[in-house]
């Protein structure tokens, strides 16, 4: 058996050819730029529609090209602190992050469809297929109706800036 691995011969040459890797990267190269182009598609398509949306609300349409204070604008205009816009950085935290900044989310978009006058499950196409829903809200005929829907932490309505009726005398 050593014999025969004895008399075999091998070949130490190995120069490859660089053309099949650089058509392989150039592949990977073309199918990023494709998707690449994409995603700056659907954002500034998305852009728009929240552009769309802040003027429904009376706020500067302007607002919803930058990237985080978009969203503190969203949280404010929904009737939430504007702060909760920076809960979605929690999602660099690993797990727990993640899991509260869904949930901040998902909080945010059913205020949203509240807030522009459609029933609570129609957050599901904000959450699921946000390129569909913030457009119909922004084009279509949706109307901002505010955020008398928020209640405060006892769950009453929250205290109307306008006058107060006068109270009944008691006996």
């Amino acid at each position: 058996m050593f014999n025969i691995l004895a008399q075999a011969s091998y070949n130490y040459d190995y120069t490859t050819t660089s053309t099949s890797s650089a058509a392989g990267a150039g592949a990977v190269f073309a199918v990023l730029g494709f998707m690449f182009i994409i995603m700056i598609g659907i954002w500034v398509f998305m852009a728009i529609a929240m552009w769309k949306m802040f003027e429904k609300a009376g706020e500067q349409g302007w607002k919803a090209l930058i990237p985080i204070y978009d969203t503190w604008i969203l949280a404010e205009l929904v009737g939430r602190p504007g702060y909760w816009g920076l809960f979605p950085l929690l999602g660099f935290i690993p797990f727990v992050g993640s899991i509260l900044a869904l949930i901040v989310s998902v909080i945010l978009y059913i205020d949203t469809a509240k807030a522009f006058g459609k029933e609570p499950v129609w957050a599901l196409l904000l959450i699921f297929v946000p390129f569909v829903g913030f457009p119909i809200l922004g084009f279509g005929s949706a109307k901002y109706v505010g955020t008398r829907f928020v209640t405060n932490m006892s769950g009453t309505p929250p205290a109307s800036s306008g006058p107060t009726p006068p109270v009944a005398p008691t006996a």
